[in-house]
């Protein structure tokens, strides 16, 4: 005997009743809860008085949206310019921050003794051009034994001659 020793009850026998008493009171507790707020509602209705409203009417128009920035502005690049020949600069024929094109004159050079040393390089020209045409002759030999400075070599070359 598993239960020896012990009282049972009716209500431990029998568990549902217990269930159905609950049920019954939550279903009566519920709905007397809701008669109550339709009676309130139906008795006393209230005015709610009506929200006011402003109307306006809005047009496209056009925005002209504009950025006032104040700063310095930089190039994008430099250039870095330099001279066929050395010298002191005499004039200079362009403002800073101009615009240039290639081949534009951009500064004068002291000329100084340049026109000598040209006047030297052409007469040396001139008694070459006789060595040169002689029969058996390198052009190129007779060009290193004669030229000795690189101002005589340009103007060599300038002229187009072999």
């Amino acid at each position: 005997m598993a239960n020896a020793g012990k009282k049972t009850t009716y209500f431990s026998q029998h568990p549902w009743i217990i269930s159905l008493v609950l049920l019954v009171l939550l279903v009566l507790w519920v709905g007397s809860g809701h008669s109550q707020e339709s009676a309130t509602e139906k008795s006393a209705p209230e005015k709610v008085p009506l929200t006011q409203v402003a109307v306006e009417t809005f047009y496209s128009e056009p925005v002209i949206r504009t950025i006032s920035l104040y700063g310095k502005t930089a190039p994008d690049r430099d250039a870095t310019i330099s001279a066929e020949a050395d010298g002191r600069i005499t004039k200079v024929s362009v403002r800073k921050g101009a615009s240039v094109k290639k081949g534009d004159l951009l500064l004068f050079i002291d000329k100084g003794d340049r026109e000598a040393q040209l006047d030297r390089a052409e007469a040396l020209c001139g008694s070459d051009n006789k060595n040169l045409r002689q029969p058996g002759r390198s052009r190129k030999k007779a060009f290193k034994e004669k030229w000795p400075t690189p101002w005589q070599k340009q103007i060599w070359l300038k002229r187009g001659q072999p």
